[in-house]
């Protein structure tokens, strides 16, 4: 986690109870890694999100906010409760 944006203040509340963290290296060569890796999808969105009601905190490269903001929405995520940043 010390390798992502935040990683220890995320790792915190996570350990806290405050948020649900899922880290996923998009890329397939993270030797040692021993998550998830691939690109962020509709099935590990689904699996991740605690309820429609939930925040979700979106942030990348605009094509990657484009496409989960959307996946979020279908999945019933209000969209007002979708805060991203490019």
């Amino acid at each position: 986690v010390d390798e992502f944006a935040f990683g220890p203040e995320l790792e915190a509340l996570a350990c806290d109870g405050r948020i649900a963290l899922h880290c996923t290296v998009t890329r397939d060569e993270a030797p040692g890694w021993p998550g998830r890796t691939g690109r962020i999808d509709d099935q590990l969105l689904a699996a991740a999100m605690p309820g429609r009601d939930a925040w979700c905190l979106v942030c990348g490269p605009a094509p990657f906010v484009t496409d989960v903001a959307a996946s979020l929405t279908a999945l019933g995520v209000d969209p007002g409760r979708i805060v991203i940043e490019r």
